[in-house]
C-alpha cells in the first residue's frame, strides 16, 4: 500500500472517531435533558397533588408535605399561611382529594436547573357547608428549581 492510501485511511478513521464522540456527547446531553424534564414534571405533579389535597384530619401532614416540596419565596409565602390553612381546614371540616389528569414540560432551562411545568388536575372537595362532594378542575403553571438532587416548586399560579 502506498503512503497516500494509508494517510487517507487514517484521516477517515479519525473523522469517524470524532463524529462518534460528538454523537455520543449529543446523545448524552439529550438523555440528561429528558431525564431532568421528566423529574421536574414528576415533582410538580406531586406538589400540585399535595396543594389540592387537604383534610381536617391530616392538615398538619398535608402542610408539611407542601412545605417540603417548596423553595424560595413560594416556600416563604406558604410558611406564612400555614396556621391559617390549618385553621380553615379544621373549622370548615374540609376534605379535598385531588389527582393529576395530565402534566407536561413547558420549558427547561439550558443549565437543567429551572423548568416550567403545566399541570391539569381535578378534585373532589367537601366541607361543612356542602351536602356532597363538589368536583373541581384546576390548571397550574408551576415554576420548578433544582436544589441539589431535588426539584422544588418556586412558584405556582392558576391558569385559565
Amino acid at each position: 500500500m502506498s503512503r497516500g492510501i494509508l494517510a487517507v485511511g487514517l484521516v477517515v478513521v479519525l473523522a469517524l472517531t470524532g463524529l462518534a464522540v460528538h454523537q455520543g456527547l449529543a446523545w448524552r446531553h439529550t438523555e440528561q435533558r429528558v431525564t431532568a424534564g421528566q423529574d421536574a414534571v414528576d415533582a410538580a405533579a406531586r406538589e400540585v397533588t399535595a396543594f389540592i389535597s387537604i383534610s381536617k384530619q391530616t392538615s398538619d401532614e398535608d402542610v408539611s408535605r407542601l412545605l417540603d416540596g417548596a423553595t424560595g419565596g413560594f416556600r416563604t409565602a406558604l410558611a406564612d399561611q400555614v396556621d391559617e390553612v390549618r385553621r380553615q381546614a379544621v373549622s370548615n371540616k374540609v376534605r379535598s382529594v385531588g389527582e393529576i389528569n395530565s402534566a407536561g414540560l413547558e420549558k427547561l432551562g439550558d443549565d437543567l436547573d429551572r423548568a416550567t411545568v403545566v399541570v391539569a388536575a381535578s378534585g373532589l372537595v367537601r366541607n361543612k357547608n356542602d351536602k356532597g362532594q363538589t368536583p373541581r378542575r384546576y390548571r397550574f403553571r408551576v415554576e420548578m428549581r433544582r436544589t441539589g438532587d431535588r426539584w422544588l416548586v418556586a412558584g405556582l399560579e392558576f391558569v385559565s
